[in-house]
């Protein structure tokens, strides 16, 4: 988990403009009652909000059994539910809890799920699930930011949510690779198109780390280059 206090006084508005930035809560709610947030203005969440541990367990055991040339464990509709659930409710828990204190900005990371990405799990087990971005529309001062520039007392914030970098699949070479790679290279064209049509942003809130922090590609032409590129061109 990743949290940073700003201060701002970019504009009239904005003067003394306290902001929290949380990042990777990963369902740690004890963690983060631990964070003095009182007379913070603004709460800025960057996604992985809720605890994956189910789904990370199953995802890293079979990826285990493959290496070692065994079959997939084929999980059962209920278990995959259960996992679904558990990251549904801790980031659910997660928000209201903050939410409480200040407005909420947040983008998804790779935990959370899409409607559409719910559909498509709900089809495959066959179960109905809970809309995420559905539930966070009830919960009051919450506001999803995904791909979209967002007023804030003057300050302009451009939230862009999680996306896979072609450096990443040429790194790492995941299976199926020639497929993982034409979809991420048509993400990334969409990612960058978002960052261009976004213009001049006080702050730019997304889910990878800056360039050259805590950043386990080493491609020059990693994700977070994209940022750095973003940054100096708005600066001129």
């Amino acid at each position: 988990m990743k949290i940073k206090k700003l201060k701002i006084s970019n504009s009239p508005n904005s003067r003394n403009l306290k902001i929290l930035a949380i990042g990777d809560t990963h369902g740690d709610l004890r963690k983060v009652k631990q964070i003095p947030i009182k007379g913070v203005d603004l709460i800025l969440l960057t996604g992985d909000l809720g605890s994956s541990d189910l789904m990370r367990k199953m995802h890293f055991v079979n990826i285990e059994r493959q290496k070692q040339g065994l079959a997939k464990i084929e999980y059962s509709p209920k278990q995959k539910k259960v996992a679904f659930m558990e990251s549904y409710s801790s980031t659910i828990h997660m928000v209201k809890y903050l939410a409480k204190f200040a407005p909420v900005y947040v983008i998804f990371g790779n935990v959370e799920n899409s409607n559409s990405d719910t559909r498509e799990i709900s089809k495959e087990i066959g179960m109905k699930l809970p809309f995420l971005s559905d539930s966070f529309k009830k919960i009051s001062r919450v506001r999803i930011i995904n791909n979209i520039v967002a007023n804030f007392r003057g300050l302009r914030i451009g939230g862009l949510e999680y996306f896979t970098d072609a450096s990443w699949v040429r790194e790492f070479k995941p299976s199926n690779y020639q497929e993982n790679l034409r979809a991420v290279l048509k993400q990334n064209k969409k990612t960058k198109i978002i960052l261009r049509n976004f213009g001049t942003v006080d702050i730019l809130l997304c889910h990878q780390p800056p360039y050259g922090i805590l950043d386990k590609v080493s491609s020059k032409i990693a994700p977070k280059r994209l940022f750095l590129l973003y940054n100096l061109r708005n600066e001129k």
